[in-house]
């Protein structure tokens, strides 16, 4: 069969109950996979023996890397250098793709061939019930924002695309040569956000972005989640704050600076300002605003976060999340 190579990364780390699904609904794609490159970050709970097992069923091949616990980051970038094809797809081992997903890229690439970034439409998995529709996006808090569902077309232009959290990772698909012109691939320093760090650069550097309006993928909701873990909200929130600073520092100078670089600066404000928000409640603060301050942020931004963050924290503010 002819058409686009989808090399499919997925990086894993002590998700041996998920793996396999995740692998096997890549091997139920209507249009086949290149292949599929899983990265085991040290597991320790037998994922090497199921991906020794699934090497051995039927279907697209599975290439199993290992490397020692360094983060999803560091993974996906050892999967993506090993990978063979002229297209990387991206999906988390705890998340799966429904039937369809690859076919509906193809296709999209058929009709639009300079289309180099590709995300689509995800349902929420809930236990066994799939169907909740991602129609909106998760606000700040983790809570749901109150905006309306952002249109197709909408989904397509960066500019929306950097004012919140509108590009699920498993969702998606970028051309070869589009991660080779961005300046470096998953920062390998941050624990959380490396993904939209890298999604916002590649957003900004598409020729042209594509999305799916029918649902590809399914997201899980499982307790061992990272984005769950109330142990790193603090550490989730500073991660925020950084990976917007490294891409308004990498924007400078590109084309586009003039209209994108007001939308992360506003985005980062209220970053710093939620991260205030937390730190206060968790006797953190003076930490935070010492932290803030040496992320390059002007001190008056820093000022106004931080009164605006003694407020949220008087009517009873308490951010658990991005």
């Amino acid at each position: 069969m002819t058409g686009p190579r989808f090399s499919v990364v997925i990086p894993t780390y002590n998700r041996a109950e998920h793996v396999a699904r995740a692998v096997r609904s890549v091997r139920a794609q209507t249009f086949p996979a290149h292949e599929i490159v899983v990265v085991d970050d040290g597991s320790t709970d037998g994922t090497a023996d199921i991906l020794d097992a699934l090497a051995r069923e039927d279907g697209p091949p599975v290439v199993a890397l290992r490397q020692a616990n360094r983060g999803a980051g560091a993974a996906r970038n050892l999967g993506i250098g090993a990978a063979a094809g002229d297209w990387v797809a991206l999906l988390d081992s705890d998340d799966a793709w429904l039937p369809g997903k690859l076919e509906a890229a193809r296709r999209m690439i058929g009709r639009e061939p300079g289309l180099d970034f590709i995300h689509s439409r995800c349902v929420q998995d809930f236990g066994q019930n799939f169907g909740q529709d991602f129609g909106q996006d998760p606000g700040p808090d983790g809570g749901t924002a109150a905006e309306p569902p952002l249109t197709a077309e909408q989904r397509c232009d960066p500019a929306v695309l950097l004012t919140g959290w509108h590009i699920k990772t498993s969702s998606v698909i970028l051309r070869r040569d589009l991660l080779d012109r961005i300046g470096g691939l998953f920062p390998t320093d941050l624990r959380t956000c490396e993904d939209f760090e890298l999604f916002w650069r590649a957003a900004i550097a598409a020729d042209r972005i594509g999305f799916a309006p029918e649902a590809g993928t399914v997201i899980a909701n499982i307790p061992t989640s990272l984005s769950r873990d109330e142990t790193r909200v603090l550490p989730r929130l500073m991660d925020n704050v950084e990976a917007l600073g490294r891409v308004i520092r990498w924007l400078d100078g590109r084309a586009g600076s003039a209209r994108l670089r007001p939308i992360l600066e506003a985005r980062r404000y209220w970053a710093a300002r939620v991260l205030l928000t937390r730190a206060a409640r968790d006797r953190r603060f003076v930490e935070a605003v010492r932290w803030l301050r040496c992320q390059d942020l002007p001190p008056a931004e820093i000022a106004r976060a931080a009164l605006s963050a003694g407020r949220g924290v008087l009517n009873g503010e308490n951010p658990s999340g991005l």
